[in-house]
């Protein structure tokens, strides 16, 4: 008998987040921020649960940045999990 384990399915939302701790749920927003930024620090994504409170959403980000590779000299430095 071979057991399956399957990751129940919750509804989550997209979160967009840049080096800064900056975050929006906004794709258009996080779109146009990534343009004024002429590609310096381009947005990483997350997913939270539906409906997570932004105190959560915050220090989930907050680590999430301190976890990022340090930057090296000549290198930009750029969010992981780029997304369109």
């Amino acid at each position: 008998m071979t057991a399956i384990y399957r990751t129940p399915q919750v509804p989550h939302t997209k979160v967009f987040y840049w080096l800064c701790g900056y975050w929006t749920f906004d794709k258009s927003e996080a779109d146009l921020i990534d343009d004024g930024l002429e590609s310096s620090s381009l947005h990483g994504t997350a997913y939270f649960p539906s409906g997570a409170p932004p105190e959560l959403i915050d220090a989930e980000i907050k680590l999430l940045v301190q976890n990022q590779r340090p930057a090296r000299d000549g290198v930009i430095t750029r969010a992981i999990n780029r997304s369109f």
